[in-house]
């Protein structure tokens, strides 16, 4: 028998151990590789596959490398595909392949949409992307959903239909 990550290699002698390829592993049990499943990878010579970690995905069996989702896009452990956030849930702003739950007070209409503060909750989003760190809510229950002004930082105020 072979070492882990090792398969005989019947064309030449049953001594001989070669490497798995990519994409293939073997516990060493048996003298043939087994094929990783769709959202595992493993490269040459391992013992196990291993999962995609989250904002990447293996899509068929048998692949030596895990791909990056594409921009607005996100993927869980070991995955074999990538999709847009789904209502209630945005993208991380930092790493758009990361899918995050809507916090408290803000609406999240899944996709690319950027979330936006609901009534009487406003975000502060001069001090960063982070919905969950720079949420407030409104002291006056007058707010209908806002950013801050740059001018002024600790009050509500609106947006207008028109955008003004």
């Amino acid at each position: 028998m072979c070492d882990p990550g090792f398969h005989t290699n019947n064309a030449t002698s049953a001594t001989t151990c070669t490497p798995c390829d990519g994409g293939f592993y073997s516990t060493g049990a048996t003298a043939v590789c087994s094929t990783c499943e769709a959202g595992m990878y493993s490269i040459a010579g391992q013992a196990a596959c291993a999962p995609c970690k989250p904002g990447f995905y293996a899509a068929s069996t048998g692949s030596p490398i895990c791909t990056q989702c594409r921009q607005g896009f996100f993927s869980l452990d070991g995955a074999s595909s990538c999709e847009l956030a789904g209502t209630g849930h945005y993208l991380q702003p930092a790493n758009d392949t990361i899918s995050l739950p809507c916090p408290r007070g803000v609406a999240c209409s899944g996709g690319r949409e950027m979330p936006l503060p609901q009534r009487n909750f406003w975000a502060d989003r001069n001090k960063g992307p982070s919905l969950s760190t720079h949420l407030f809510e409104c002291m006056r229950k007058t707010c209908t959903g806002a950013v801050a002004s740059a001018q002024n930082k600790s009050t509500c105020w609106t947006i207008d239909d028109d955008g003004a």
